[in-house]
């Protein structure tokens, strides 16, 4: 099983703050809810990042 990251360590990864991951975590980033817990798959992370990418112009 793949280890699951914490707010705050999912927040480190993607370079903002905590609150701001709060607020959009299961609305426009994939997350995990066991109880009040929300915990992030670094995979899943990664993955919905590079779908983000810019491409600069040419």
């Amino acid at each position: 099983m793949e280890k699951l990251l914490s707010i705050k360590e999912a927040a480190e990864l993607l370079h903002i703050s905590r609150s701001l991951l709060y607020g959009i975590a299961g609305k426009k980033i994939p997350c995990v809810r066991i109880n009040k817990r929300i915990l992030f798959q670094e995979e899943r992370l990664e993955r919905w990042l590079e779908t983000r990418a810019v491409e600069p112009e040419l």
